[in-house]
């Protein structure tokens, strides 16, 4: 339901946020992109974006999707729609910062970070991956969406074995919309011992 803009959707702010208690707010800035240059930080509640206030969208997707398990990402996929537009356009985005503040950012939009994936005839997916080792020796890996099994999977096994002696691994799908379903049971046997 976000507003037409003119031109391809393929442009990124760099922002990924979720909406908390009817609230949208910034969960991640990628590295890089214009919200980090822009110096928009984790925990800001987004207020507005192109003058259009963010908090009336929520009570009727709640409604809708109260029993829905996707709920949250549809919830997300509001903001994340506003946010987006054809590469080279602008987004005005007032924001609360953490002491109470407001913030008003222009950002001009950008492709994606990360491998481009085209599928059948869904827009273009960015594939991104991440593997850390947090405190206490913990693995954590982070992907953006189910595509690419080809460069996805080696780096997911890369990622595995260097976690064998872990105490916990974290397998982060916060934003992440699904794709390729046959994906899953190869991350899953990574952890099942017998075939």
């Amino acid at each position: 339901d976000a507003p037409a803009k003119k031109g391809d959707r393929g442009g990124s702010s760099g922002i990924e946020s979720r909406v908390i208690g009817g609230k949208a707010f910034v969960t991640s800035v990628i590295p890089g992109a214009p919200a980090a240059r822009a110096g928009i930080r984790t925990g800001w509640e987004i207020r507005t974006i192109d003058g259009e206030k963010m908090r009336p969208l929520f009570p009727a997707i709640e409604k809708q999707f109260k029993d829905n398990p996707r709920k949250d990402y549809y919830l997300a996929s509001a903001v994340r729609s506003r946010l987006g537009g054809a590469i080279g356009d602008t987004t005005s985005v007032v924001f609360r910062d953490r002491r109470g503040k407001t913030v008003e950012k222009t950002l001009v939009l950008e492709e994606p970070a990360g491998k481009k994936i085209i599928f059948g005839n869904f827009p273009p997916f960015h594939l991104t991956f991440r593997a850390d080792t947090l405190r206490g020796g913990v693995g954590y890996f982070t992907f953006s969406s189910f595509f690419d099994p080809v460069t996805l999977m080696p780096a997911f096994g890369e990622a595995m074995l260097a976690f064998m002696d872990s105490p916990g691994i974290i397998i982060d799908i916060r934003g992440n919309p699904g794709g390729i379903a046959g994906m899953g049971m190869g991350i899953a046997g990574w952890f099942v011992e017998e075939k």
